[in-house]
């Protein structure tokens, strides 16, 4: 996970984040990953 402001040409939006996906093992490694995402959102957000 890195700062996405350096991978847009202009001033971003609103504040992002970039996810690399090369070390992964495949999709169900992924979808773990996105699961875990979601879990943590969910407990910092209510």
């Amino acid at each position: 996970m890195a700062p996405g402001r350096p991978y847009f040409a202009a001033e971003p939006p609103a504040p992002y984040i970039r996810f690399s996906f090369v070390a992964v093992a495949g999709t169900a490694e992924i979808t773990e990953g996105v699961r875990r995402l979601e879990e943590a959102w969910r407990e910092l957000t209510g």
